[in-house]
């Protein structure tokens, strides 16, 4: 089933983020449908860490449809490990209008780069609503004279979609605030939201193209249904054979 599917892949050439996934337990064949279960590691660098010890593993409660791919948290945790293991990203304030570049200023944003480094690995739970991330970070300009960093958090939720065999991801409705620490800088944070909120877009950026379930090529899920459970997802769905 596995022949030809390659399991090792590169999510962010210039991040040198990495995929490495494979099946955490055999493939189980029921009257009328499959049972996939897998497990990934994502990580930064050419150095492919062990497999996180194993979580929760995926229960397959249904057999109504042709095939069912369970997915551990472990692989989300993962990306969080590997975006905390990266380092400092860099991003960019852009010139929005004097007034709110003014005040971005003031909370120790100006215009131009800025330097983002999270401070612990991010936090990453699969529930039964969802799929849910708390990122903490500092962010600091990278002026020559730059101001004190600047204490940033960000809470998400991810939604799972799947394209064909592609496992797509959605940022949801980031929260994020800062605390600067001061009356003023707190009147400012709702200015700073949109530029604070490219923090989680980088997590859903490596994935944009998209994670290939191991089906056998030619193979492509079709009227899913996404199922979420404490420490991992059940995909549902048809199997069309294309060509």
């Amino acid at each position: 089933m596995l022949a030809g599917i390659a399991m090792t892949r590169t999510l962010s050439e210039d991040q040198k983020i990495n995929l490495d996934y494979s099946l955490s337990e055999n493939v189980t064949v029921t009257s009328n449908s499959l049972d996939v279960p897998f497990t990934g590691v994502v990580y930064y660098g050419d150095r492919r860490p062990a497999l996180p010890a194993a979580g929760v593993e995926p229960v397959f409660t249904e057999s109504n449809l042709m095939a069912y791919v369970g997915i551990s948290e472990d692989l989300f945790k993962s990306a969080g490990q590997a975006l905390y293991s990266h380092g400092p990203f860099e991003l960019t304030v852009p010139e929005v209008n004097y007034l709110t570049n003014s005040l971005l200023k003031k909370l120790g944003l100006p215009k131009g780069p800025v330097k983002v480094q999270l401070t612990g690995v991010p936090v990453i739970k699969i529930n039964k609503e969802g799929i849910s991330v708390n990122v903490k970070a500092i962010a600091q300009s990278k002026t020559k004279s730059p101001p004190p960093p600047l204490p940033v958090e960000c809470q998400f939720g991810m939604k799972v979609n799947l394209n064909g065999r592609h496992l797509i991801l959605q940022s949801l409705s980031p929260k994020c605030k800062a605390n600067p620490g001061t009356i003023l800088g707190k009147v400012l944070v709702g200015i700073a939201n949109p530029i604070l909120r490219w923090i989680p877009s980088i997590i859903t950026s490596w994935f944009q193209i998209g994670i290939q379930i191991p089906l056998p090529t030619g193979l492509d899920f079709t009227q899913t249904q996404i199922d979420y459970h404490t420490g991992y997802l059940v995909i549902g769905g048809g199997l069309n054979l294309n060509g």
